[in-house]
């Protein structure tokens, strides 16, 4: 998407079908720009996620700075630059540091909407001056995530206007300033989403949107479907679902310990706030924090599926609540010592399995792909199709831009690959590229088919030339991928 934006010069892209968002004020956007200055769309959205990175830790500095101890403040940053994300692996498990650091990093522009936005908030709540560029500055970001998708209303602006009418009931001085400025942002918000569905309609920009039938569901669905699932979801999020893979390997055990003691020092935050009556900002930002999740669990239990993604507001709830537990143990030096040692300890155990696993593991695979890379190279060999994903991804980073990437995610009764339909680039599922493309298939992949599903690849199968098969067998990581080519039209329409 990022090498399209840069070859056309524009936010969307002809060829392009989007998904549930669009892109306007996203990581891809900036990836853009550098694909433009580098001419390689790998290197630019690594450059693009540093940028981002940076940026996630300078707003949480600018929104925090005038409410926490200093000390207490980087305590804040160092949890919230990776001390608690129990992904477990940086560059391929969407609840690592995919969120918000590594490659794509999906929700750094939502992260940053996040920060800046409550940062006005609470120094409108303390009665500290705010210029107009800034307030102009946030309005802004509001109405670009507006355009980027609904889900900005739904993690920032509902909570922040909720927030507001809480203080107010409390009668706390400037809350009505809250209200209009939350008011203000949600127009932002909603004009943003509207722009959207007009260039949508005049530019005929195209998307396949997965959430289109919106409905309650009944409350059979909600007592033997939502609840379970929710739960699973939230359980994910939080790390506490690794204790279910404490039986396959102990290893996860540091990791499970790690999730608990954080989701103790949310509930002790949370409790101690609502005991104290605390109003202070933190406890303010805490509040904001905890109606954002329950928000999205709202909707996951009463409409449709959420992602366990879907709840990464989590991080910044665990790291507002540590800054808080830090902030009320002031003078006890021996809790905070302790709490210290014990978020180094998490942090050390998070870091480790989220890098030192993939190097271990992606050493074998990556290894393998960039033989096989080397070898469609040298076949001249300008597209690849897989299916979801399978074994594509990291070929279209060793070939650096000169191998494309096209993913179908399931065939027809006839035998036809149909093309994902979200995040679907025309010119890559065109009948004119067989004859310079390879179909890639692994045996683990086929394995895990349903018996339906094998019926329908094995006529898919059918209908290919086989050329070769690579196979590799190594500490971690053994494989079979077999290599075809289409000798008629494949792709489904």
């Amino acid at each position: 998407l990022s090498q399209l934006m840069a070859e056309q010069m524009t936010l969307f892209p002809s060829e392009w079908t989007f998904g549930n968002q669009y892109y306007v004020f996203a990581t891809p956007v900036l990836a853009a720009v550098f694909c433009k200055l580098t001419g390689n769309s790998f290197y630019a959205m690594a450059l693009a996620s540093c940028v981002m990175t940076v940026s996630i830790q300078g707003s949480y500095l600018w929104c925090m700075k005038r409410f926490v101890e200093k000390k207490v403040l980087i305590v804040g940053l160092f949890v919230l630059s990776g001390g608690i994300l129990f992904g477990t692996s940086a560059s391929s498990c969407r609840l690592g540091f995919q969120v918000l650091y590594t490659m794509a990093s999906y929700y750094a522009c939502y992260t940053i909407g996040i920060f800046f936005t409550a940062g006005v908030f609470l120094r409108i709540y303390q009665g500290i001056g705010i210029s107009k560029k800034c307030l102009i500055i946030v309005a802004l970001m509001n109405f670009a995530l507006g355009m980027n998708s609904i889900r900005e209303t739904l993690i920032l602006n509902m909570p922040l206007i909720l927030s507001a009418i809480f203080l107010y009931i409390l009668k706390k001085k400037n809350s009505k300033k809250n209200i209009l400025f939350s008011l203000g942002m949600l127009l932002s918000n909603v004009m943003g989403i509207v722009m959207m569905k007009i260039l949508v309609a005049v530019m005929n920009i195209r998307s396949k949107p997965v959430l289109v039938d919106i409905k309650m569901c009944t409350f059979q669905e909600f007592i033997d479907e939502h609840i379970p699932r929710e739960a699973r979801q939230f359980s994910q999020m939080t790390g506490l679902g690794f204790g279910e893979l404490i039986k396959y390997d102990k290893s996860y055990i540091a990791i499970f310990i790690g999730a608990v003691f954080t989701v103790l020092c949310v509930v002790v935050a949370v409790v101690t706030i609502l005991i104290k009556k605390d109003t202070s900002p933190l406890a303010i930002a805490i509040v904001f924090c905890a109606i954002s999740i329950l928000l999205v669990m709202g909707v996951g239990l009463f409409f449709f599926r959420n992602r366990d993604l879907y709840y990464f507001v989590w991080y910044f709830l665990v790291t507002l609540s540590m800054c808080y537990c830090m902030q009320v143990l002031k003078g006890r030096k021996i809790v905070k010592s302790v709490l210290l040692s014990c978020l180094l300890c998490i942090g050390t155990v998070n870091y480790y399995f989220n890098f030192y696993g993939d190097f271990a593991h992606y050493h074998d695979d990556n290894e393998f792909y960039s033989e096989l890379t080397e070898e469609l190279l040298a076949d001249n060999v300008q597209y690849v199709y897989a299916y979801e994903w399978d074994k594509a991804y990291p070929i279209y980073c060793y070939s650096s831009n000169h191998i494309k990437i096209g993913i179908y995610d399931s065939i027809s009764q006839d035998g036809l690959a149909i093309p994902l339909q979200c995040l679907k680039c025309d010119s890559v599922f065109n009948r004119e590229n067989l004859d310079k493309a390879y179909f890639l298939f692994s045996d683990s992949v086929f394995q895990s088919l349903t018996e339906g599903k094998k019926d329908s690849f094995e006529k898919f199968l059918s209908r290919l030339q086989f050329v070769k098969e690579k196979k590799y067998s190594g500490k971690w990581f053994s494989e079979t991928v077999k290599i075809y080519k289409a000798n008629e039209d494949i792709f489904y329409e």
